[in-house]
């Protein structure tokens, strides 16, 4: 294996952001130092100053490492870079399924990054990024209906929410929002989940059921949410991750809000959030496939007076002319 062995490096499990190793493509990561782990201790595997060559994917794949890790004070770093892949995936015409792909693969890094560290500074950078994904949309209708064939299964938070934002993005577009309002739904829901960075990870991926204290302190994430953006100066976005857990009939938290008060971007957020988790891998049940999921969300939440039914009729289009 391609390990610098030179190198003497002084660095703990906690001071890195663990990445996919499929998010790395050739040529990239010049100014990032990449570590592994083995046997529980981090080693250097490649030096800033070099990027990824042909030589570093085939020997990560030959050698079946899955996960690389990057310094947590190297995160703007990587964040810029995004920025760039993710502007040069989108300048590439026209756009297709593969394309859409490789965008919701960047967001995942970008919220692996977030999550890590979250700066108001990289979160200014996020918001950039999703912006320049908000204008694409619309000058690229076809990105909407790309996007629930390229979602990815995982059990990470990262991954849910790279899935929420991409469909909350096409939904919100086939819901005729545009300009600001749509800007608002694809920046809104990247953010959605930011207060899972307060939740223990012992808890976000807890492969039971969680105990009643446990389900407490996840609801709490979306108040924590709030109060984050809000203080970081990202107000329009801060309802959504409050209310995306609200339910018309008034039994959803952390306010239990009826029909009428709750905000309709996060009303669209939460159903494609609905439909994420059903469809997503959970590590204490299978997931479902996209028509059995819609039957659940009739069944659990429509039926129910939980979600607006023609919000649901509307989301059942949006996905059939994505063809899932």
């Amino acid at each position: 294996m391609m390990i610098d062995k030179t190198a003497i490096i002084h660095i703990e499990l906690d001071q890195l952001i663990p990445l996919k190793t499929d998010e790395l493509s050739l040529g990239t990561a010049k100014d990032l130092n990449i570590y592994l782990v083995l046997e529980g201790k981090p080693v250097l595997y490649k030096r800033a100053g070099i990027p990824i060559t042909e030589e570093h994917i085939k020997d990560l794949k030959d050698n079946e490492i899955d996960t690389i890790y990057i310094k947590k004070t190297e995160c703007k770093l990587f964040i810029q870079e995004i920025e760039r892949e993710i502007a040069t995936l989108l300048d590439n015409k026209p756009i297709c399924l593969e394309t859409v792909k490789r965008w919701i693969d960047k967001i995942f890094s970008l919220s692996e990054a977030i999550l890590s560290v979250p700066t108001k500074e990289n979160l200014k950078a996020a918001q950039r990024i999703t912006k320049d994904i908000s204008e694409a949309i619309e000058n690229n209708p076809e990105i909407a209906y790309l996007t629930a064939f390229a979602l990815k299964k995982d059990i990470a938070t990262s991954i849910h929410i790279a899935n929420v934002h991409a469909l909350s993005s096409g939904f919100a577009y086939h819901l005729g929002l545009r300009k600001e309002k749509l800007e608002t739904i694809v920046t809104g829901s990247f953010f959605h989940d930011i207060g899972k960075i307060k939740v223990p990870d012992h808890i976000l991926k807890k492969p039971g059921k969680l105990t009643d204290t446990e389900y407490e302190m996840i609801k709490k994430h979306t108040t924590w949410g709030y109060y984050l953006l809000n203080k970081m100066s990202f107000r329009k976005y801060a309802p959504i991750a409050l209310y995306h857990h609200e339910f018309l009939d008034g039994t959803g938290y952390p306010e239990g809000l009826k029909n009428g008060e709750i905000p309709e971007e996060a009303k669209i957020v939460q159903i494609c959030d609905i439909y994420e988790a059903i469809t997503g891998i959970r590590p204490y049940r299978d997931s479902e496939p996209p028509f059995s999921a819609l039957t659940t969300i009739k069944e659990n939440f429509v039926i129910k007076g939980k979600i607006d039914k023609n919000l649901y009729k509307e989301f059942v289009i949006y996905l059939y002319k994505n063809k899932t």
